[in-house]
C-alpha cells in the first residue's frame, strides 16, 4: 500500500517536473555556451541551462578548479539524474543503460 503511494507520487512529481522543464525551454533564452556543454555526454538541455546561468561569465573564475567549487549546482544534478538512474535499474532489474540517464 505504502509502496503504491510513494510510485504515485514519483509519477506525480515526474509528469510536473517534466512539464516546468518544457516551460522553462520555452521561455529561456538559449545561451552559446549551451551548444558546447551538451557536447557532453549526460549534459541535456535542462542541465546546460542550468549550468550556464549559474556560472555566469566564464571570465570571472581563474581556472577549472575555481568553477568546480562554485558548482554545486551541477553536482546535484548529475546526483539526480544517478538516482534517477538507480531507481530504473532496480524497478526493471536490468543492467545500467545510458539511455534512461543520458538519453
Amino acid at each position: 500500500m505504502a509502496l503504491q503511494c510513494h510510485l504515485q507520487m514519483i509519477r506525480a512529481y515526474s509528469i510536473q517536473i517534466k512539464a516546468m522543464e518544457k516551460r522553462l525551454l520555452r521561455e529561456m533564452q538559449p545561451r552559446p555556451e549551451m551548444e558546447y556543454l551538451k557536447s557532453s555526454l549526460g549534459i541535456g538541455d535542462i542541465l546546460a541551462l542550468t549550468i550556464a546561468l549559474e556560472t555566469g561569465n566564464i571570465e570571472r573564475f581563474k581556472g577549472p578548479g575555481n568553477t568546480a567549487s562554485y558548482s554545486i549546482v551541477a553536482r546535484k544534478a548529475l546526483a539526480h539524474k544517478l538516482a534517477r538512474a538507480c531507481y530504473w535499474m532496480m524497478k526493471k532489474q536490468q543492467a545500467f543503460d545510458e539511455t534512461l540517464i543520458f538519453g
